[in-house]
């Protein structure tokens, strides 16, 4: 782009062609055109930061408030009325815990225990971020099962053999509540 000097008696400004062209066409419409001309700028510069904006929120990421799928996760069960000490959880692919994923013990305080999940095998140090549905078992003063609030009969659990008949929980958030009347006594199965 070429540059083309206008000269006045005490200054001499230098213009790019196309601002010299722009000054030629506009003559004798000077204050319209301009304020015409403004008005196109503001206009291509407002979209211009619109673009860059959403371009730049689309590569680096946008936070909308929800949590991450990467995100350590924590059990907290309530409802524990008249019950104290530690409670030991296990999150397994199977009903047994012979698949365990992960695990986590937690002290009972003001009816409630908020447990942190670690991955297994214990000692690899390493907090558990999985989701997906998974069955759920605790220790607390018996064994217990995550069984969404229903009896085994309801269930159609008879005996041990049936067990895969518990329900799973989904754990795709950070933090998971679950009442303790959601789980249901191993005591209760008659031959387990």
């Amino acid at each position: 782009m070429g540059a083309v000097g206008i000269g006045t008696d005490t200054v001499k400004m230098v213009l790019p062609a196309y601002a010299v062209k722009h000054k030629k066409l506009s003559a004798g419409h000077k204050n319209r055109k301009e304020f015409l001309d403004m008005k196109k700028s503001k206009l291509l510069l407002g979209g211009v930061l619109a673009l860059t904006l959403v371009v730049g929120m689309m590569a680096v990421g946008c936070d909308n408030g929800t949590t991450s799928n990467t995100d350590p996760k924590t059990i907290t069960i309530t409802g524990l009325t008249g019950k104290t000490g530690e409670v030991e959880f296990i999150v397994s692919s199977t009903p047994d815990d012979v698949d365990a994923v992960a695990a986590g013990v937690g002290t009972i305080n003001n009816n409630s225990v908020t447990i942190a999940l670690v991955e297994l095998p214990y000692g690899s140090g390493n907090v558990w971020t999985g989701t997906g549905s998974y069955y759920l078992m605790m220790e607390v003063d018996s064994f217990y099962w995550y069984s969404n609030g229903l009896t085994f009969e309801a269930l159609g659990i008879s005996g041990e053999s049936d067990i895969s008949k518990l329900p799973k929980f989904s754990i795709e958030e950070a933090a998971s509540t679950i009442g303790f009347d959601r789980f249901i006594d191993s005591d209760l199965l008659e031959d387990w």
